[in-house]
């Protein structure tokens, strides 16, 4: 599978979740949605937690981070630019259900004990 998806210019993130994960529950699309709607409705933590597909310890980033750059990307100012499809998981440590149910879109969303968890591929 590798070597195919280098053959073709495929995502490197892209080869590595399909290699380790069974299913995908957010595209690119759905992460820009996500964090556009948070933002416009005032949810503008300073800090989330979020755990990369290629990384093995989940990692800290300032929240909302800036979409000002292509569309599959955005950028951490603490890791620069990332693609969105390498977003395990992202978690808030408030609700923030309401406002994405609002949209009408179905996002794969937890909350427990008050803290919201967005699950981008299960295992």
């Amino acid at each position: 599978m590798k070597e195919h998806c280098q053959n073709v210019h495929v995502r490197k993130d892209g080869c590595v979740s399909r290699e380790n994960y069974s299913r995908a529950f957010m595209s690119d699309t759905k992460w820009r949605l996500l964090i556009q709607t948070l933002a416009q409705h005032g949810v503008t933590q300073t800090i989330v937690i979020v755990k990369f597909i290629d990384v093995d310890q989940p990692k800290e980033i300032s929240f909302p981070p800036s979409l000002y750059c292509p569309t599959s990307w955005m950028d951490t100012f603490q890791f620069g630019p990332v693609e969105l499809c390498s977003i395990e998981w992202m978690k808030f440590d408030c609700d923030v259900s309401e406002p994405l149910i609002k949209t009408g879109k179905k996002f794969p969303i937890e909350v427990i004990d008050g803290e919201t968890i967005v699950t981008g591929y299960l295992r």
